[in-house]
């Protein structure tokens, strides 16, 4: 007889005990542990089925890869809102329509590369399903130019070759913030063009700031507070990277402030031309680990203040 599979996932595969009898049959106890795994087969049949590239009844099942899309967007916009002139305005709309032209059936690497000119906000506040890495690549960091970066979405966002024109006066006069478990990678060239006194780059509840393999150049136009900040158990780190600064910078507080739990951590990391009175804060349960060496941080005191700060 055949028996017709439920998709239904068993937690435990019956099997026969000593006192039961040998009985076959849809009811029989024999047939209990094939009916048991016949429907658990189904039921993950059922949820691979959406990344096989091949009919339900074939045999033989693909493993899927991820696939790498890449989104143009020009001064002209090119999003659902209909915007213009800035097409991050509304994230949630933008990223949708980017998600209902390219269906990720499986998960995706976006990237979304800009063309040179002035932008709004690249405000992410979520991001399209199977989206593990959004790439937000511009054509160059000194044409590419957008006014400031937020993310509130717990994935991946990676920024290259940009340009931070302006701050959020309303995100803690921040360049580039990440909220709760956001993660921010800085890389290739990056460069910031304050319009106000602002510090560029914050790390605020949990959000993460990693900055690899990267030339951040610290442009004039205002005072910067601190370079890099790292709040409310947010998490800064820079690795492999060079901060350049423009002459007629001026940085009023420190290179580098921890505090409320945040955690910031120098790997290798080459500052030049910064007049500062302190090289670094760290209080309120801040914490700051460096392997830099003395050379890297040409300022003269450290500045601490209930916290912990290490640099070897």
């Amino acid at each position: 007889m055949l028996y017709t599979d439920s998709e239904v996932w068993v937690d435990k595969i019956d099997i026969l005990d000593t006192t039961e009898k040998v009985l076959g049959g849809t009811g029989g106890p024999t047939n209990r542990p094939t009916k048991e795994l016949a429907n658990r087969t189904a039921w993950l049949r059922k949820m691979l089925f959406p990344f096989l590239n091949t009919p339900k009844t074939a045999l033989n099942l693909r493993i899927p890869v991820f696939s790498d899309v890449t989104l143009n967007v020009t001064t002209g916009g090119n999003d659902a809102t209909g915007s213009l002139t800035t097409p991050f305005r509304q994230p949630q709309a933008a990223l949708d329509y980017a998600s209902s032209r390219l269906d990720f059936q499986v998960p995706a690497i976006l990237k979304i590369d800009i063309q040179n000119g002035q932008y709004d906000a690249i405000d992410i506040r979520t991001v399209p399903q199977n989206i593990l890495i959004l790439k937000i690549k511009g054509q160059n960091s000194d044409n590419t130019l957008v006014k400031y970066v937020v993310s509130h979405a717990p994935c991946e966002v990676e920024i290259c070759d940009i340009g931070i024109n302006g701050c959020a006066t309303n995100l803690n006069n921040a360049m580039v913030i990440v909220y709760t478990g956001a993660t921010i990678i800085v890389t290739g060239n990056v460069s910031f063009f304050p319009q106000t006194n602002c510090c560029p780059v914050i790390a605020h509840q949990c959000g993460h700031v990693y900055v690899q393999n990267s030339n951040v150049i610290l442009r004039p136009g205002a005072v910067y507070y601190a370079i890099f900040t790292a709040s409310g158990g947010g998490c800064v780190r820079v690795g492999s990277s060079s901060i350049m600064v423009d002459v007629g910078v001026s940085v009023s507080n420190a290179l580098v402030y921890a505090t409320l739990a945040g955690i910031f951590i120098a790997e290798n990391m080459l500052m030049s031309n910064i007049v500062t009175g302190k090289r670094y804060t760290a209080d309120s349960a801040g914490s700051i680990l460096s392997n830099s060496t003395a050379n890297t941080w040409p300022c003269s005191l450290a500045g601490t203040n209930d916290g912990t700060a290490i640099i070897v």
